[in-house]
């Protein structure tokens, strides 16, 4: 006998497996849209962060040279 409360096997399966795929899978929906400064961005970050760097790097030689050469300035 059967209560009302009993749900079939089959249907218990699809339910998990259905709360299963929502957690699993990403959500395409609603994506936020990439601006094109963005984009942008992130493509010249790098390089902008190389320029920088080899600029820092000169620079703190130049200096270098500089305090070695002039000692006579303040």
């Amino acid at each position: 006998m059967k209560h009302c409360t009993c749900e079939p096997a089959a249907t218990s399966v699809q339910r998990s497996l259905a709360e299963q795929s929502r957690y699993r899978f990403a959500d395409w929906h609603n994506l936020p849209k990439p601006r094109w400064r963005d984009a942008l961005k992130a493509l010249a970050s790098p390089a902008t962060r190389v320029h920088r760097y080899r600029n820092l790097r000169s620079a703190i030689f130049y200096d270098a040279i500089d305090d070695v050469d002039c000692k006579e300035r303040p």
